[in-house]
């Protein structure tokens, strides 16, 4: 599948993203919750998190929910899947980041969230 294959695709799915991943991925709800638990740190702990891939921001709501000293950069391939993660996460304020890219050919590391926070609104 093309690069723009896969953006229309995860265009069209962002209102409905949760709702597909919950019929197509068993247990879905359970996986989530499962990976917040799995993070090795105390609630307390200031933490830097990547969510690569984000969607519309389910797990960085999550990490930044559970991890109260905790900052989250969302990477996803389209600004629609990015826009719902901004809505979503948008309480948290300065803690979240979200970043548009691809994570087979674009730099999601240090420069590009760097480059990313200069233009933050």
């Amino acid at each position: 599948m093309k690069r723009a294959q896969v953006e229309e695709h995860f265009r069209v799915q962002v209102d409905k993203y949760e709702e597909l991943m919950r019929r197509i991925v068993p247990e879905y709800d359970l996986q989530t919750a499962l990976l917040i638990d799995l993070i090795p740190f105390r609630k307390s702990a200031p933490i830097r998190v990547l969510d690569l891939g984000s969607g519309p921001g389910t797990l960085s709501e999550l990490v930044l929910e559970r991890y109260r000293r905790s900052e989250v950069v969302a990477f996803d391939l389209t600004e629609e899947m990015l826009d719902a993660a901004r809505e979503r996460c948008q309480s948290f304020g300065a803690r979240f980041l979200a970043v548009e890219g691809d994570f087979e050919t674009d730099d999601f590391g240090a420069p590009a969230i760097a480059m990313a926070e200069r233009h933050r609104v």
